[in-house]
């Protein structure tokens, strides 16, 4: 049974069409996020992952319908947008220069 390191298994996930990086995938298995592939095993610190646990993983990923933040029309104001706007309303009234 072949074992994969983070970096060969995000290789084949996006040989087999999941299109995930290097660095999402180190960011989801970061302890403090804790939602990336299941490790099979460890070769001293290193996590080593078995390819048919990680494919389920990323197919588990997988949704039928988009999510509700990317449903939001184009021109829908965001967080960002408004406090931007709010920022540059404060510096035309001579507020913080």
């Amino acid at each position: 049974m072949k074992r994969y390191t983070r970096a060969e298994l995000g290789a084949e996930l996006r040989a087999r069409g999941f299109p995930i990086s290097n660095s999402k995938l180190n960011k989801m298995a970061a302890p403090a996020v804790n939602q990336g592939p299941p490790v099979d095993s460890w070769w001293g610190r290193r996590p080593l992952y078995d390819i048919g646990a990680g494919v389920a993983w990323a197919e588990s990923l997988l949704r039928s319908e988009r999510s509700s933040l990317q449903n939001l029309p184009s021109n829908q104001d965001t967080p960002t947008k408004a406090l931007r706007t709010a920022m540059d309303v404060g510096l035309e009234e001579g507020g913080a220069s």
